[in-house]
């Protein structure tokens, strides 16, 4: 069974990796196939805020808050 498993995650690598190919040389940002819908997300730089840096200056609880979060559901295929 973890060898099945395995190979399954090889296989979806490839096909990963494929799919990104693709679309990047066809310029596709998106494809829906079978109900599925593929949405390519081009390499860039992100920006993230180094909250951890923020506590230990204790700036971080001057300008954190809270906000009300409604109860969603989410679905995720992979």
């Amino acid at each position: 069974l973890k060898l099945k498993i395995d190979r399954f995650k090889e296989v979806e690598k490839e096909v990963k990796s494929r799919l990104i190919e693709s679309m990047k040389s066809n310029n596709l940002k998106e494809y829906t196939a079978n109900g599925t819908k593929f949405i390519y997300v081009p390499e860039g730089d992100r920006s993230i805020v180094d909250t951890q840096a923020l506590k230990d200056a204790y700036i971080y609880d001057v300008y954190a808050r809270q906000t009300p979060v409604k109860a969603s559901l989410r679905f995720k295929f992979n």
